[in-house]
């Protein structure tokens, strides 16, 4: 008896740490796609909150940036994002931190012409005060 609760006390506890990892996992997903649809709605307020204070955003061109200045590029819209579609994606959860790494299709508006290219991509997220934040984003084009 004793050890078919030891055995079902092993078994609960492994239930909700995979409960935990999936719940993150969903809520990770879902600010991925809020925080593409506010790249392309200009929605700066939602980045300001998304994105932590120590940012490091490297973009497919090798322009690196902090948060400061991607924010203030896409209110120029320097980054003038036209639609940004994951074609697939996959998030690791390892307690704090989050990896996302995924393609997606671009389009942007940039030197007086649209840009639509695929890359592959890496975000980090960390949970900061309870709160999950963005703290590195890295893309690479995909050759056409």
């Amino acid at each position: 008896m004793k050890n078919f609760l030891v055995m079902a006390l092993l078994f609960f506890c492994f239930a909700q740490v995979n409960a935990q990892k999936k719940s993150s996992e969903n809520v990770i997903q879902d600010l991925e796609k809020r925080r593409f649809m506010a790249q392309v709605e200009k929605d700066t307020v939602f980045l300001q909150q998304i994105l932590a204070d120590d940012l490091v955003y490297i973009h497919s061109s090798s322009i690196l940036e902090n948060k400061k200045e991607y924010i203030a590029n896409i209110s120029k819209r320097r980054w003038d994002y036209r639609k940004i579609e994951v074609e697939k994606n996959q998030v690791r959860v390892y307690q704090n931190t989050a990896i996302v790494t995924g393609t997606a299709q671009m389009s942007l508006f940039m030197q007086e012409k649209i840009n639509t290219f695929r890359a592959n991509y890496t975000a980090v997220y960390c949970k900061i005060k309870g709160k999950w934040q963005m703290v590195s984003w890295q893309n690479t084009r995909i050759p056409e």
